[in-house]
């Protein structure tokens, strides 16, 4: 479930790229996705015990504020498979990382292995559409994305340094913290971009299921 709502993001992008700009599909995706999680948390009945902010909004910047706008701001000029597969490095990063990040963890020849292989098994499933791709590509939106992904990766290591607390809590503090961020960054950026009849239902509809979907029910999952 996770694997298949976070892959449709990358079409769900696209679609709301028509209508609306990189850093503001950030903005509204955080924002949504972090009240869902917080109307997640109330049904569920869990409250908070840590109060660990700095690391939150830390962790926030690197998983959600540049992914959430680098991510649209290159699928501008890339396909959604090109962007799938270039996050699809993640990963790498992650495991390169590790030891520089988490305390004790070391690079093993078994998770090299199955980082290559889970490589290779994408890059299968997206041939059909990568092989029709045209030659060139710009390179900063490549580098955009592939910066994207480096951040997600560090984001995912310090998790472990955060204090024992519920991990639904964890994900909705974490969010809750980018879409501050992002809110501030779209409104000095940009000028306030809401609503309009100019926008399609398709538009709309795919920034909603972004932040519902893929930043709300899917950290949850996780």
């Amino acid at each position: 479930a996770i694997g298949a709502i976070w892959g449709s993001q990358f079409i769900f992008q696209e679609i709301a790229l028509s209508n609306f700009s990189p850093v503001w599909i950030g903005a509204y995706r955080s924002l949504i996705g972090a009240m869902t999680l917080i109307v997640i948390c109330r049904v569920m009945k869990l409250k908070g015990r840590s109060r660990q902010w700095p690391l939150y909004a830390l962790i926030g910047l690197l998983e959600a504020t540049i992914p959430f706008v680098l991510v649209p701001w290159g699928q501008q000029e890339l396909s959604s498979s090109m962007a799938a597969v270039l996050m699809g490095t993640l990963p790498f990063y992650a495991l390169l990382l590790a030891p520089l990040v988490v305390k004790g963890a070391k690079i093993h020849l078994g998770g090299v292995i199955s980082v290559l292989v889970g490589f290779t098994g994408l890059l299968i499933l997206f041939y059909p559409e990568l092989s029709k791709e045209n030659s060139s590509f710009s390179l900063s939106s490549v580098l955009a994305i592939i910066i994207a992904a480096v951040c997600f990766a560090i984001a995912l290591l310090l998790l472990s340094r955060v204090d024992n607390e519920h991990p639904i809590i964890v994900a909705r503090n974490v969010l809750s913290m980018a879409s501050l961020q992002l809110i501030i960054i779209a409104f000095s950026m940009e000028p306030f971009e809401g609503y309009s009849f100019s926008n399609s239902a398709a538009a709309l509809f795919s920034l909603v299921y972004l932040g519902i979907m893929c930043a709300g029910v899917v950290y949850d999952l996780y």
